[in-house]
């Protein structure tokens, strides 16, 4: 067989920094289509969809074999923080450490297409935290509750006690100690740091 094909599809999901509600609805709308659609086809991808609310963001994207994710990430959220500060005007903007990225089926993408772009109506009655811990439930992810929330928020979106645990950032740091344990994750050395992939989600640290 001369030839490679491939059919590589990922549904990312990822924050503000502290999950904090910054974008305003037009705000959203030039991010979304008009910025993180343009770096992932600037990257030689295929944003299939681009969507989400004031304080994190979905993307369906294709990608090819020769893409690294976590170069991916990196690449995207550096330069879209850098527009974010300059052309929406906040100097002090950062996404939050951490993503998630979850393997879909060609199948599924048009499923997946229309819940990425109709967030909005989503999270008129469900929370990121809730929505968050499905997408790691259906992809079969193990996760230690104590480690996966903002500080200041619970799983429910309400104001956690003094002391909670951070969000993505503290997740990276919990599963980089658990690295000599049998937990059934792989531990895959990347270019800066070290990220955790299993085999249905990657959930890395990347640069803001």
């Amino acid at each position: 067989m001369p030839s490679t094909h491939t059919s590589l599809h990922y549904h990312i999901v990822f924050s503000t920094k502290n999950r904090d509600p910054l974008f305003s609805a037009a705000q959203c709308v030039r991010l979304h289509h008009a910025y993180l659609g343009g770096i992932i086809r600037g990257m030689d991808g295929v944003p299939h969809a681009v969507g989400g609310v004031n304080d994190h963001v979905h993307i369906l994207a294709g990608l090819r074999a020769t893409h690294r994710l976590s170069d991916v990430m990196r690449e995207l959220k550096a330069d879209s923080s850098t527009w974010i500060q300059r052309e929406l005007q906040m100097p002090c903007f950062h996404w939050q450490e951490g993503y998630g990225a979850f393997t879909i089926s060609a199948g599924h993408l048009a499923k997946v297409s229309d819940y990425v772009v109709n967030q909005e109506a989503h999270h008129r009655g469900t929370s990121f935290q809730e929505e968050y811990v499905t997408l790691l439930r259906k992809g079969l992810v193990e996760y230690d509750d104590r480690y996966l929330w903002c500080r200041g928020w619970d799983r429910r979106g309400s104001p956690a006690p003094a002391g909670a645990v951070g969000f993505f950032g503290d997740v990276v740091r919990w599963f980089r100690s658990q690295t000599r344990s049998t937990t059934g994750y792989h531990l895959a050395s990347l270019r800066d740091r070290s990220g955790l992939i299993s085999s249905q989600v990657t959930i890395s640290s990347a640069p803001r």
